[in-house]
């Protein structure tokens, strides 16, 4: 079985305050950027192409996103 693919240049501080904009959601990345076979990431449940999408996302589609990931993380 290949190993996950690892995102490239993650270096968050967990000592950096994170941006809260008003009617936006907190990221709901935790720092574990491994991506599985899907492309998606097996710390947050994003794909790819969410997070890379994430920053320019409207507070309306980061919400769709959000409520995704619990279904995604079989929780």
């Amino acid at each position: 079985m290949p190993r996950p693919a690892r995102i490239p240049g993650n270096k968050m501080r967990p000592d950096f305050p994170k941006t809260i904009r008003p009617g936006y959601p907190e990221s709901p990345c935790i720092n574990m950027c491994t991506l599985d076979e899907a492309k998606q990431c097996m710390g947050c449940f994003r794909t790819l192409d969410e997070i890379i999408a994430w920053s320019t996302m409207t507070a309306e589609q980061q919400w769709r996103v959000v409520m995704q990931l619990q279904a995604r993380s079989g929780h």
